[in-house]
């Protein structure tokens, strides 16, 4: 949108303002806070115009409308810096009146704006605290529902537009499950387009690392990150090595610490798959291997020597493969789990397929060329191969 464009429409919303009805006023205010420039450049008196008309169709407003104005005024600074008492108090009055209409999105976003919003929040009467709790356990049962549906319609989606829009439209009512779905998703999405023949990958206007709902899915990944399990750590660090590796979307180095110290926490929970994932999505991440803390290395270690056993032989391959990159890690390995995976590794080599055999061979010349070997005796995939072909 060209700046003479957005001075235009500025102009006409605060010559109209005071005509607005609520769905209107709710709908500008919510379309202005997705808009960073137009946003940026808002006139002090459209602020004003906008509070104004926001207080007097305050008593009309539905719970969408409510909702969206609370978000709106949450996400656009100013706004919220200059948001006069009575408008605080109409919005309070309003949201307390259509609490008991409220869907689970509309509670989420309700919520979420008094998180931001501290003088509201403050302010915040009794009633209406009680209200939202209601409301919030009224809706506890749908809000399951529309997580779930949520989680459907991103594995299901075919682009990334799709899914973005998705991100855009439903934010605040994402938990942390369908976070990692999305990261995921958007990770095997963007690779397949990225094979079909662009260089990166791009949403409808920008590259994927400079769109703002990318950027925005990152931040829910932090927000996030103390509800993430073994599964949701364990695919995030996955997808965000693939952005990294097929697309060139590198994370930044903040972002992976964090998920790093999650991802510690939750170590003991993973299973063979998450290990083996885990550890690969590192040998990949160059910037997160090297800020990756002794006591991490420590935890995936216990891991994958717990998990062992249940190893199949692309996660034993995956696993001795990310060890050879991964010096630090390789040369920390107790002698416990280079055992574990020896013997994991003859177990499992009669059902390796060519990669399989080829990864694992191809781990353990590397680990012994460094002196890294993991066992005295002979890579166990050779001796399997050599006793067959002497059959």
């Amino acid at each position: 949108m060209p700046r003479s464009l957005r001075g235009a429409l500025a102009e006409a919303a605060e010559r109209v303002a005071h005509d607005m009805n609520a769905q209107g006023v709710a709908n500008t205010l919510n379309a202005y806070s997705k808009l960073e420039e137009a946003a940026a450049e808002m006139p002090r008196s459209l602020r004003d115009a906008l509070a104004q008309a926001a207080e007097r169709v305050g008593p009309d407003m539905n719970a969408q409308g409510v909702a969206n104005t609370l978000n709106a005024c949450s996400k656009l600074e100013e706004a919220a810096a200059e948001m006069p008492r009575s408008l605080r108090d109409g919005l309070a009055e309003a949201a307390e009146r259509v609490a008991p209409d409220m869907t689970a999105q509309h509670v989420a976003n309700t919520v979420n704006a008094y998180s931001k919003l501290e003088e509201a929040a403050a302010e915040m009467p009794r009633s209406l605290r009680g209200a939202l709790a209601e409301a919030a356990e009224r809706v506890a049962g749908s809000a399951g529902i529309l997580n779930k549906q949520l989680n459907n319609r991103t594995t299901g989606a075919s682009s990334l537009e799709a899914v973005l829009e998705l991100l855009d439209q439903h934010h605040e009512a994402f938990n942390y499950i369908n976070v990692a779905t999305a990261v995921t998703r958007i990770a095997k999405l963007a690779r397949e387009q990225r094979r079909s023949g662009s260089s990166n990958a791009v949403t409808r206007d920008a590259p994927l690392a400079a769109d703002e709902r990318y950027v925005n899915l990152m931040r829910l990944v932090v927000h996030h990150l103390q509800s993430f399990k073994a599964r949701e750590v364990a695919n995030v660090i996955s997808g965000l090595a693939t952005l990294h590796i097929e697309c060139g979307v590198t994370a930044e180095i903040d972002l992976l610490v964090q998920v790093g110290a999650a991802m510690e926490r939750v170590a003991h929970g993973m299973t063979a798959q998450n290990v083996a994932n885990t550890l690969s999505a590192y040998s990949k991440l160059e910037a997160a291997a090297a800020e990756m803390p002794r006591s991490l290395r420590g935890v995936l270690a216990q891991a994958a020597e717990r998990v062992a056993p249940d190893m199949n032989a692309q996660e034993v391959g995956n696993t001795l493969n990310a060890y050879s990159k991964l010096r630090e890690a390789a040369a920390e390995m107790p002698r416990s789990l280079r055992g574990a995976l020896a013997e994991a590794a003859e177990r499992v080599a009669p059902d390796m397929n060519a990669q399989s055999v080829a990864n694992t061979l191809n781990a353990y010349s590397k680990l012994d060329e460094t002196g890294l070997l993991l066992t005295s005796t002979r890579c166990p995939v050779e001796t399997h191969l050599t006793a067959t072909t002497s059959l």
